[in-house]
């Protein structure tokens, strides 16, 4: 990225004419306080704006703002604005200076306005927003540290999914300037995926990318012991023989399968946050839908959760450490 904008400053000074534009910020600031600075006298208000900062800063862009958090130093800004319908680039230059005594710490963290759904089982979609979310390194649910996504163009807003063995607790959201936290209900029931009585799983991949998924997760859509371990658990299908669970290629043609599986099938690709790996568990009367663990133990403590006994495949716990020395 960072030899790109080189290369495309470079270009620019050479072919381009530049308009008015100005950047607009105060000179002096305090140590990580938030700066703002933002473009005046644009020549579009279709242009794309491209901000670079020279020295040891973290900032966000935003259009045509730029928030920045800075150790004491001297800062210099550019700024370049592109339309490409008028083919009209603008360029400005600015500086800054960041110093003095930071007070008794970095500056105000993050803060949580709202968590949207409050509370949700596994698989769950949420959305958080707030204020000085620029620059998150971190998301944890009552300290277990969850992927997350800054939505585009926002910048107070970002999502994660609750992932397996999630507890309820605190979200916490972490930056260089501090932390940020407010409570979410982790619940253990959800809607079964898979109608019918009994046990059922289903898992979707994407068999051209399968030998891209980390190698312990192949071991749960390809190998031979944890498809003897849904056979152990899930009921029997109406033919008398076959155990109600499915690995299907996301691209699998159901139409020759029951409506059982049809409708799951359906229920997978629809979900909030739908992306292969993914896996549906149903007992019939809760269940679970969301991305595929990350290896054998996690898949077979997740369905140990819906079955009645929760009892975990002898078989299994046999071969689990030939599978680990067979991925490594």
């Amino acid at each position: 990225m960072l030899v790109l904008r080189v290369i495309l400053f470079s270009m620019l000074l050479v072919s381009s004419t530049y308009g008015q534009m100005k950047v607009v910020g105060d000179k002096n600031y305090k140590p990580y306080e938030k700066i703002v600075l933002r473009a005046t006298e644009t020549s579009s208000k279709n242009a794309q704006f491209l901000w670079d900062v020279e020295g040891k800063a973290e900032y966000v862009e935003s259009g045509d703002t730029l928030y920045v958090w800075a150790a004491p130093g001297n800062y210099k800004v550019k700024l370049i604005s592109i339309d490409f319908d008028k083919k009209k680039i603008d360029r400005a230059n600015f500086g800054f200076t960041v110093g003095g005594d930071p007070g008794p710490g970095p500056g105000p963290g993050p803060k949580i306005t709202s968590i949207t759904p409050a509370s949700g089982s596994v698989g769950t979609e949420v959305r958080v927003a707030g204020l000085e979310f620029g620059n998150v390194s971190a998301v944890t649910l009552n300290g277990k540290a969850v992927d997350f996504k800054l939505v585009a163009n926002r910048y107070s807003e970002l999502t994660f999914v609750v992932p397996v063995g999630a507890t309820s607790g605190k979200v916490r959201i972490t930056n260089q300037i501090g932390v940020g936290e407010s409570d979410f209900t982790v619940v253990d029931v959800g809607p079964p995926p898979i109608p019918g009585e009994g046990m059922r799983v289903l898992i979707v991949y994407e068999s051209a990318e399968l030998t891209k998924y980390p190698q312990r997760q192949q071991a749960i859509i390809s190998g031979a012991p944890f498809r003897r371990f849904l056979d152990s658990v899930c009921v029997i299908g109406p033919d008398g023989k076959s155990p109600e669970r499915r690995i299907y290629d996301k691209d699998t043609d159901v139409s020759a399968e029951s409506k059982t599986w049809q409708i799951a099938m359906a229920n997978a690709k629809r979900a909030t946050g739908f992306k292969t790996p993914w896996i549906l568990v149903s007992n019939g009367k809760t269940g679970y839908s969301g991305p595929l663990p990350a290896t054998v133990e996690e898949a077979t403590d997740l369905i140990n959760k819906y079955t009645k006994a929760g009892v975990r495949h002898n078989e299994l716990i046999l071969r689990i450490d030939e599978i680990v020395r067979s991925v490594k």
